[in-house]
């Protein structure tokens, strides 16, 4: 698994402004998503799977291009 530091990233949508919630970042030409982790299987090694708003995926959608 990839360390991040999340602190360096722009934030493009975000559900709070404190950085606590589900949040959609850009990385240079990535995107990056925090949000509640579910258990999900079975995935590859290294993956995981995270719920986040579909509200937020709009809105980091608009805000991308």
């Amino acid at each position: 698994m990839h360390k991040v530091d999340i602190s360096g990233l722009i934030a493009v949508a975000a559900q709070c402004s404190s950085g606590n919630c589900p949040t959609v970042y850009r990385d240079g030409d990535d995107v990056l998503v925090q949000g509640y982790a579910v258990e999900a299987g079975p995935l590859p090694e290294g993956e995981l799977v995270v719920r986040i708003p579909a509200e937020l995926v709009r809105e980091a959608a608009r805000r991308l291009d």
